[in-house]
């Protein structure tokens, strides 16, 4: 129990500290941090922010199952992209064209039973 208690202790403590000691000395610092760093610095920071969607849309990619399933994420894009559609207005038709397909595939599908009495298994 008490071991426990001291791992939560430690964990919080890292977690306290730092936002303890910004809150303390407040936005100040951050202003005069920012008039004392060089502008090609600023820049280099503001570039890498830039570049923070891609690579969250590319580590995304990268575990999604695309294998069967590339053509709605061209659909999605393109909705987004060229028609600057919403995030929403894009998963709500992702979502229609999802629940089609689900249908679609299910009405396909024939019932197997087991059995010669309709897979009954009361035994």
């Amino acid at each position: 129990m008490i071991r426990n208690l001291g791992g939560f202790l430690t964990w919080s403590l890292t977690r306290m500290i730092p936002v303890c000691i910004c809150l303390m000395i407040g936005p100040s610092l951050i202003e005069k941090l920012n008039t004392v760093m060089p502008t090609w610095f600023l820049n280099g920071l503001s570039i890498a922010s830039g570049m923070f969607p891609a690579i969250g849309f590319t580590i995304l990619l990268k575990y999604m199952p695309l294998k069967g399933n590339i053509q709605y994420l061209i659909v999605g894009f393109i909705l987004a992209a060229c028609f600057k559609a919403s995030t929403i207005t894009v998963a709500a038709i992702g979502l229609a064209i999802a629940l089609f397909v689900y249908n679609l595939d299910k009405g396909n599908k024939q019932s197997v039973t087991v059995g010669g009495d309709g897979g009954n298994y009361d035994e």
